[in-house]
């Protein structure tokens, strides 16, 4: 008889957490909508007959709310907007926030998307513009396969636990003014060419490769900061330029398996990475104070490292111009430096359809890191909805809103608590109950 009650005790156990899976599954999937974007041009709902915060004017698609959903786009030559309201979707349901698949000339701008398996995901596509988007707390943050003519500009990405932005099979692309944050790895490329890799800010405890590029060709990589673990992974890539970037890492600056690319331009005057008055290679520091641009030697006071830095094995890949470092006098740590970005940024974004549209933005987004500390930048202000053709739409005070960072709870997650909270509670009292009904020895 005993064991009659605890194979029952256990079948209810099965069932109370069977109960407790589906309750987690249907409330994250409560009230979710997928929205279309339609070949014609009509907005419609799965479920159907929702009503979403997504309206349309001509040839442009415009949120007047916050979105619990994602949104599929099946039509060509539209500009989508976010207004910086947001698209929110939840952390264990595996979706993607926006899917572009087989478009030409789609523009996505000021969307804040979290909670998503993927944020943004392109795929066969030409012609792609994303920019001015926040995207936090997703796997991975912006996704683009098998695509040529594509543009990712001043986007804001912030704790994806893969990629920040993940690229393959690539032709023509511009990837620039970004700032990445605690993702694994900020930017991996594969199997791709003709790519701009310039401006973008890369920094975070939680990063453990900046670039990771792999079979890439015929690309500028420069003027970046990159923070992390390692700076650079260049393998099987040839005929790239690689220079005055600023490699600041804790493990290594550089891993370089490659063909031969350039580390270096002819030197020549400009303002270069660490603030100096020419522009060469790149700089190499570590956090223990070890780095080549720490180390080497400047006799003739030029900026530059007085011997070049062999990067690989096969000595392929040389950078003949190494940025010398000079911390300032009285610093307190190996790595002392501030590199202050106030960026008074102009986005232009011109969407030209049935009608043309400029869509600017500016923001003044200062990002500043003293010897490793970081200041997380805040999102722009987001323009309103275009009324006319050749409409160039100035910034006005939208929907912007505090940061939801890893640790805090949204309604979703409250009720999935709720949930589970009950579901225990419910157990312990069956378990109490058949305790005291079963006969002791």
């Amino acid at each position: 008889m005993v064991y009659f009650w605890r194979i029952i005790l256990i079948l209810v156990m099965v069932l109370i957490l069977l109960q407790v899976s589906t309750v987690h599954s249907s409330v994250g999937q409560e009230n979710f909508t997928t929205i279309y974007i339609r070949g014609n041009g009509l907005i419609e709902t799965d479920p159907p007959d929702i009503a979403v915060n997504l309206y349309r004017s001509d040839d442009t698609y415009y949120l007047v709310g916050d979105i619990y959903g994602r949104i599929v786009v099946e039509r060509d030559n539209i500009l989508l907007d976010g207004r910086g309201y947001k698209l929110q979707g939840c952390p264990w349901c595996g979706e993607v926030g926006i899917y572009v698949a087989n478009r030409s000339n789609v523009t996505i701008v000021n969307f804040t998307i979290r909670f998503f398996e993927e944020a943004i995901r392109v795929e066969n596509s030409t012609d792609v513009k994303i920019a001015n988007n926040l995207i936090e707390n997703a796997e991975y943050g912006i996704i683009v396969y098998n695509s040529e003519y594509i543009m990712l500009h001043g986007n804001i990405i912030l704790n994806s636990f893969m990629n920040g932005i993940l690229m393959q099979n690539i032709n023509n692309a511009e990837i620039s003014f970004n700032t990445i944050i605690n993702n694994y790895q900020a930017l991996y490329a594969r199997s791709s060419t003709n790519l701009v890799i310039t401006y973008n800010v890369i920094y975070g405890e939680l990063g453990y490769c900046g670039f990771y590029l792999y079979s890439i060709r015929y690309s500028i990589i420069a003027h970046n900061l990159v923070e992390g673990k390692i700076g650079i992974m260049l393998l099987l890539s040839d005929n790239n330029s690689v220079y005055n970037n600023l490699f600041d890492n804790s493990l290594v600056n550089y891993f370089v398996r490659s063909g031969v690319n350039n580390w270096n331009i002819p030197p020549a005057q400009g303002l270069n990475i660490l603030g100096g008055n020419k522009i060469g290679g790149n700089a190499y520091l570590l956090k223990d104070g070890t780095g080549f641009s720490q180390e080497c030697d400047d006799n003739d006071e030029d900026g530059f490292c007085d011997q070049p830095l062999i990067l690989d094995l096969s000595s392929w890949n040389i950078d003949y111009y190494p940025l010398k470092y000079n911390p300032p006098a009285g610093a307190s740590s190996p790595v002392f430096y501030i590199y202050t970005t106030t960026l008074t940024e102009t986005i232009t974004i011109t969407h030209t359809t049935t009608q043309t549209h400029t869509i600017t933005t500016t923001a003044t987004r200062t990002i500043t890191l003293e010897s490793g500390k970081t200041e997380t930048p805040t999102p722009t202000p987001s323009p309103p909805k275009p009324t006319t053709a050749n409409t160039t739409i100035a910034p006005q005070e939208g929907a912007t809103e505090k940061l939801i960072l890893p640790g805090q709870i949204t309604t979703p997650i409250e009720q999935i608590i709720s949930s589970i909270l009950i579901a225990v509670v419910l157990a312990i009292v069956i378990i109490t109950a058949l305790f005291a009904i079963i006969p002791k020895k």
